[in-house]
C-alpha cells in the first residue's frame, strides 16, 4: 500500500479538526466557559500527540501508562479519587456508545501511521483523550465549576457526548478518506513476524489465513474490507438515516448488553424441543441434567442449535470482537463436524460454547498464544478424549467427569471470577489421572516387553553361533537345518538356560559336529572320531527337536540325513551316496516379513507386530517419541495408542491405551516405515484447537 507523502500534515490537520469539533460541542453546555473547553481540547491534543509518538516507536501507549511505579504517583484526596472513578466510568460508556464509528478511523490510522499492529486502545482520538482533558479542566486554577455540581455536569456531558462523538468520528473518517487514507485490514491476531507463518503445521499462519477469509467475505465498503469510502460499519446491518439518506454505522453493544445477548442465545438453545435446562450445582453425574438433550433422538423435527456469530450477537463483523466471534464459530463448526472424536467431546464443546465466547471477548492474551485460556480449555478436552473410540458410550466415567466440570464452569462463570482457572485445574487433574492409568498399565506389561527384548538377545547370540555356517560350502538341504530347525533350538535354550549354561554349549556343539561331518576326504583318525561322536549328536538333535516341539515327520527327515552321515563316515572307501533331502518350507519367506502374534509372560499377554526373524536392528532415526499418541492400523482396524515405553535398545515400543484391553508391542523399524508411508500418523503433535482451525480453513478453501 502506498503511503501519502504529506502524512505529517494530514495528522496535524486531523488533530486540529478533532480539537475544534470537541470545543464546539463542549460550548453547548452553558456552565463550561470557552477557556474550560479549550483546556479539555488541549488535553485531548496532548493525548493525540502521545499516541502518535508511541505508535512511531512501536510500543503500546497503554503499556507505558501502566508502567508507572508507585514513586511516580502522587497521593490523591477522596474528591480526586471519586472524580477519577467517575471519569473512568464516563470513558467506558463513551467507548460503548461510539465504538461503531470509532473503529473505522482507527483502521485508517493503522494505514496513516504504517502500524498494522497498532493496539486499538492507542487510537489517537479515543474517548480516553477527552477524559484526560476533562481531568485537566477540573484541576486547573480558575475553574469555576464547583465540586457539588460536578456530578450533574458529568451526567450532562455524558448525554451530550454520547450523541455527538459518533458525528465527530464520522467527520474524521470522511476527512481521512478524502485525503486518500484507506482503512487498514482488521486483524484479530497480535503476533510477531514469523518466517514460517502460513506454512503447514503453523497455527499462527492458519489463524491468520482464517482471519483473512473472514475479512474477505465481508461486503464491500465494510470496515474490515480494507477499502475506502466515507461510511463505516457492516453493509448488511447498516440502516439509512440522517440527511440525504446517509447510511449510519451499527452501534456495537455494550459489555453488559453483549453478555445478555450471549446468555439469551444460550437459553434459546436450552428451550429447543426435547431440551431441559441444567439443574443443580453442576456436580451431578446425571448426564441428562449435565448435557440437556444429549440422549435425545436426532430426528428431523429437532432444530439445530443457533450458531453464535457476530450477526446473532449484534457485533459489527468488521471489528476485532466480531472477527474473533466468527473465527471461534468456524472452529466450533469444524470441531463438531469431525466424527473422529467421540460424542462426549462434541457434547462438552456444545456445553461450553457460549462460555468460551464470553471468555474470549474478555481475554487479554491473544488467541495465538498457547496460554490463552480458551485455547487451553479446548486443547485440554482434546488431550483427555484422545484415544477414546469414536463410538464410546458418553455415560462412561471420563465423559461424566468432563461434563461435571463443564457444567460447573458454565453455571458459575458469570458470578465466579475463578471459574475458568478452576475448570482448567479440574481438566488438568483428569489429564494427570489418565497419565497415571497409563503408567500403571505400563508397569504390568513391562515383563512382557522384557521377554521380547530377551528374545532379541537370544536371536542375536544364536545368529552369532550360526555365523560359522556361512563360512562353509554347505548344501542347501543342510543349510535349511541350521536356519529353520536348529536356530529356534538355540534361541529357546538361551532364553531358558542362559548362554553360559551347559545346555546352550551342548546345542552349540552340534553345529561344529555337523560342519565337521561335511569336510571332504576325512582321514582315518577323523573317521573313527566322527563314528564315535555321531550317536551322541543324534541324541542331542533328537532332544533339541523335542525341546522345540518339532512335528514327528520333520524329526524323522532330519534323523535320516544324520544316519546317512553316520554311514558315510564309518565306511571308508565306500561309494558315497547322495544325502536324503531335507524338508523345505512351503513358501519362500523373508526374515523381514511382518508377523502379528500374541506374546505372553506370566499372566499378561499382548499383541506384537514384529519381523519374522527376531533381532532385526533398530532404525537409524525415530520420528516418534515416548508420550506421543499414534493412530495406526492393527490387523484391519484403526486404533489410537500412546507410546508408553521405548526400550533402551530403541528397537521396540510398547503402545498403550487405557480404553483398549490389549496393548501393542511394535518393532520401531516397522513403525517408522508406517509413519513414512502414511499408514500411521502422530496425532498428539497437533492440538485439538489447531486441528479444528485447520478444518475450518479447509472449509473456507473448499
Amino acid at each position: 500500500m502506498t503511503l501519502p507523502r504529506n502524512r505529517p500534515q494530514i495528522l496535524h490537520d486531523c488533530k486540529t479538526l478533532y480539537s475544534r469539533r470537541l470545543t464546539e460541542v463542549l460550548r453547548e453546555i452553558e456552565v463550561i466557559s470557552f477557556k474550560d473547553a479549550e483546556r479539555v481540547a488541549e488535553g485531548a491534543r496532548r493525548y493525540f500527540d502521545d499516541a502518535i509518538e508511541t505508535a512511531k516507536r512501536g510500543s503500546s501507549f497503554t503499556e507505558e501508562a501502566h508502567g508507572l511505579t508507585s514513586s511516580q504517583l502522587t497521593l490523591v484526596t477522596d474528591d480526586d479519587l471519586e472524580l477519577s472513578i467517575r471519569l473512568d466510568s464516563l470513558a467506558m460508556h463513551l467507548y460503548e456508545a461510539s465504538s461503531g464509528w470509532l473503529w473505522k478511523p482507527y483502521l485508517r490510522f493503522t494505514t496513516l501511521l504504517d502500524r498494522p499492529d497498532l493496539p486499538k486502545e492507542d487510537n489517537p482520538i479515543a474517548p480516553l483523550g477527552l477524559v484526560h482533558g476533562l481531568e485537566e479542566m477540573f484541576a486547573a486554577d480558575g475553574c469555576k465549576i464547583a465540586i457539588d455540581s460536578r456530578d450533574a455536569l458529568l451526567d450532562q456531558l455524558e448525554a451530550l457526548l454520547t450523541q455527538k462523538l459518533p458525528e465527530i468520528y464520522r467527520e474524521i473518517d470522511t476527512f481521512l478518506s478524502d485525503d486518500g487514507i484507506e482503512a487498514g485490514q482488521a486483524n484479530i491476531l497480535t503476533t510477531p513476524n514469523r518466517a514460517n507463518a502460513g506454512q503447514p503445521g503453523d497455527l499462527v499462519g492458519t489463524l491468520a489465513a482464517l482471519n483473512q477469509a473472514l475479512v474477505a467475505r465481508l461486503p464491500a465498503g465494510s470496515g474490515g474490507s480494507g477499502g475506502g469510502g466515507s461510511g463505516g460499519g457492516h453493509a448488511a446491518a447498516a440502516g439509512k438515516g440522517g440527511k440525504g439518506g446517509e447510511r449510519s454505522a451499527p452501534q456495537a453493544p455494550s459489555g453488559e448488553q453483549l453478555r445478555q445477548r450471549i446468555n439469551a442465545l444460550d437459553q434459546q438453545e436450552q428451550k429447543r424441543p426435547g431440551k431441559n435446562a441444567p439443574t443443580g450445582d453442576g456436580s451431578s453425574t446425571d448426564l441428562a441434567n449435565l448435557i440437556p438433550g444429549l440422549f435425545d433422538d436426532k430426528s428431523p423435527g429437532v432444530k439445530a442449535p443457533p450458531k453464535m456469530t457476530s450477526a446473532t450477537l449484534g457485533i459489527p463483523p468488521e471489528t476485532p470482537e466480531g472477527l474473533l466471534v466468527d473465527l471461534l464459530a468456524s472452529i466450533f463448526d469444524a470441531l463438531l463436524a469431525d466424527n473422529t472424536w467421540p460424542p462426549g467431546l462434541h457434547s462438552a464443546i456444545q456445553l461450553l460454547r457460549t462460555t468460551i465466547v464470553k471468555q474470549a471477548l474478555l481475554e487479554k492474551t491473544p488467541i495465538t498464544d498457547p496460554k490463552n485460556s480458551c485455547r487451553q480449555i479446548i486443547d485440554s478436552l482434546g488431550t483427555i478424549f484422545r484415544g477414546i473410540p469414536p463410538n464410546a458410550d458418553p455415560r462412561q466415567a471420563i465423559c461424566t467427569r468432563v461434563f461435571s466440570i463443564s457444567s460447573k464452569l458454565r453455571q458459575q462463570y458469570d458470578n465466579a471470577p475463578d471459574a475458568f482457572p478452576k475448570a482448567l485445574g479440574g481438566l488438568e487433574t483428569m489429564i494427570e489421572d489418565r497419565s497415571h492409568d497409563i503408567e500403571r498399565q505400563l508397569a504390568a506389561y513391562l515383563p512382557v516387553i522384557k521377554r521380547l527384548e530377551e528374545n532379541d538377545d537370544a536371536s542375536k547370540l544364536s545368529a552369532q553361533a550360526l555365523a560359522k555356517v556361512r563360512l562353509h560350502d554347505v548344501p542347501d538341504e543342510i543349510r535349511f537345518f541350521f536356519d529353520d530347525i536348529w536356530k529356534p533350538v538355540l534361541q529357546k535354550a538361551c532364553l531358558q538356560y542362559g548362554h553360559n549354561s551347559p545346555e546352550w554349549k551342548a546345542y552349540c556343539s552340534v553345529i561344529d559336529d555337523f560342519l565337521w561331518s561335511l569336510k571332504p576326504d576325512l582321514d582315518e583318525f577323523d573317521q573313527r572320531a566322527l563314528s564315535f561322536r555321531i550317536p551322541q549328536v543324534l541324541k542331542q538333535i533328537r532332544a533339541g527337536m523335542e525341546f522345540t516341539q518339532q512335528p514327528p515327520e520333520i524329526q524323522s527327515q532330519v534323523l535320516n540325513i544324520c544316519f546317512a552321515l553316520q554311514a558315510r563316515a564309518t565306511r571308508p572307501g565306500s561309494v558315497k551316496a547322495a544325502l536324503p533331502s531335507m524338508p523345505t518350507p512351503s513358501k519362500t519367506t523373508s526374515p523381514r516379513d511382518v508377523l502379528l502374534r500374541n506374546v505372553r509372560a506370566g499372566e499378561r499377554s499382548l499383541q506384537s507386530v514384529d519381523y519374522r526373524e527376531a533381532g532385526q536392528p533398530a532404525p537409524s532415526s525415530l520420528a516418534c517419541q515416548q508420550g506421543d499418541w499414534l493412530s495406526l492400523s492393527v490387523g484391519k482396524r484403526q486404533h489410537v495408542f500412546c507410546v508408553a515405553h521405548i526400550t533402551p535398545s530403541a528397537t521396540r515400543a510398547l503402545l498403550l491405551n487405557p480404553e483398549l484391553e490389549s496393548p501393542l508391542a511394535i518393532h520401531l523399524g516397522i513403525l517408522e516405515a508406517q509413519l513414512r508411508q502414511g499408514e500411521a500418523r502422530i496425532q498428539s503433535r497437533t492440538s485439538l484447537f489447531e486441528s479444528a482451525a485447520n478444518g475450518a480453513l479447509s472449509g473456507f478453501q473448499a
